[in-house]
């Protein structure tokens, strides 16, 4: 006979793989909202995330989620996506992904000064991260 306890903790795990699919989803929408900012920006300079030219940062944008045990489940937000059209062989990678234009951005450069756009938006989850948490399990 099937433990009452099995399915209670089979049915929350499958909420929580949820939970944690919805606040990469919101944090990614947040990024690139953050991103979203038309160029050249106006007011000061070299204040906030960069803003949007190309759009190919914003675009890069995206998040995981791993089933990593029974009691972790990672989101991981990555700047940098892998397009499908990698896979094929003749596919050439863009010149501001291979001279690593995302983490010079985030983290800055001897000559340039950062323009974080992934830790504040990380430091915003973080702060909200047990109420979401929560209030998505109470629905």
């Amino acid at each position: 006979m099937n433990n009452p306890m099995d399915s209670i903790q089979a049915s929350l795990r499958l909420r929580l793989s949820q939970i944690a699919e919805e606040i990469g989803q919101e944090t990614v929408v947040d990024i690139k909202e953050a991103l979203g900012r038309q160029y050249p920006p106006s007011g000061p300079a070299n204040v906030g995330p960069p803003a949007h030219r190309t759009g190919n940062l914003q675009a890069g944008v995206d998040y995981t989620v791993a089933d990593l045990n029974p009691t972790t489940i990672r989101i991981t937000i990555s700047s940098i996506r892998e397009p499908e059209a990698r896979k094929g062989s003749s596919y050439m990678v863009p010149e501001w992904l291979e001279n690593g234009i995302p983490e010079s951005l985030e983290r800055g450069t001897p000559r340039v000064a950062p323009r974080p756009y992934m830790g504040p938006a990380a430091d915003r989850v973080a702060e909200t991260l047990a109420q979401k948490v929560a209030t998505k399990l109470s629905m």
